[in-house]
């Protein structure tokens, strides 16, 4: 597992490459990082709230990569603001 930090565009095409459907809009500013089930990738330009929302964007995803699904609370929640204030 590698983790990929990419610049707003950069991650756009990633995301796109990896068969993600989600608008551009929200990819772009809204979604802070995927997996290809390989790698991590990150918003580098994403909206993080502190040290701790970004260590918890890179567990969720790390998560996904163990085969874990979401949850409505912790780690895996798929809302970050709920992971955030619940873990």
């Amino acid at each position: 597992m590698t983790l990929i930090i990419l610049p707003r565009e950069q991650f756009l095409l990633k995301y796109r490459e990896c068969g993600g459907q989600k608008p551009a809009w929200y990819v772009k500013y809204l979604l802070r990082g995927f997996t290809n089930m390989v790698d991590i990738f990150v918003n580098k330009d994403g909206i993080f709230l502190g040290k701790k929302d970004y260590g918890l964007v890179i567990a969720h995803e790390e998560g996904h990569i163990q085969g874990k699904e979401h949850t409505l609370f912790g780690v895996m929640s798929g809302y970050g603001l709920i992971r955030l204030l619940t873990v």
